[in-house]
């Protein structure tokens, strides 16, 4: 019996221990979302994929889907997402991590989901972190549906990361107003 193998970039969201050598992540790609898959033997000394499995690393995925779990079989590092950023972005970079977890619950495609996140996190190395996150967390929530973006949230939901960082700066207090409101009405 044959398995179809599954190339594609993954953002490591989560990693979990599992067994003795064992590890269970969460990934989000772009093609598939938020997957869930075990590495076997990702712990040991002569593991290739110890290097590459950590959280909030950006990674090139070979997957195979068995009978119940995704299984990784092979891992290329891409890059360390943390590597650069002040402690403010790496611990809002842990705070947008923990928003996807918490809003995708099972293994469904979101359009977009995987770009948001990769460049909500690259630009904390060049712009404010508040206001990048507040961009990221409300184009987040606009792509799983919990948020309009109506009116003055026109330009800070667009592709132009300039005018989207200059509209949020002025937006500020009502753009985090309304993302708390989201996640209130969400009730998750």
């Amino acid at each position: 019996m044959s398995y179809q193998k599954h190339h594609t970039d993954a953002f490591v969201l989560r990693v979990y221990c599992a067994g003795d050598a064992d590890v269970d992540c969460i990934l989000l790609t772009p093609e598939d979302g938020v997957v869930r898959a075990r590495a076997q033997s990702a712990r040991t000394l002569r593991s290739r994929h110890r290097y590459a499995l950590h959280e909030y690393a950006h990674c090139h995925v070979s997957l195979v889907r068995g009978r119940a779990v995704w299984r990784i079989t092979n891992v290329s590092p891409r890059a360390n997402m943390l590597r650069g950023l002040s402690s403010d972005a790496r611990v809002a970079t842990a705070r947008l991590s923990r928003l996807v977890l918490r809003l995708v619950t099972g293994e469904e495609h979101i359009q977009d989901l995987f770009d948001i996140v990769m460049r909500g996190i690259t630009l904390f190395r060049t712009e404010d972190r508040r206001t990048v996150e507040a961009i990221t967390v409300a184009r987040i929530l606009h792509a799983l549906g919990y948020f309009v973006h109506t009116g003055p949230y026109r330009d800070v939901m667009g592709a132009d990361d300039t005018r989207a960082l200059s509209s949020a700066s002025r937006l500020s207090s009502i753009l985090v107003r309304d993302i708390n409101d989201a996640l209130v009405a969400s009730q998750l």
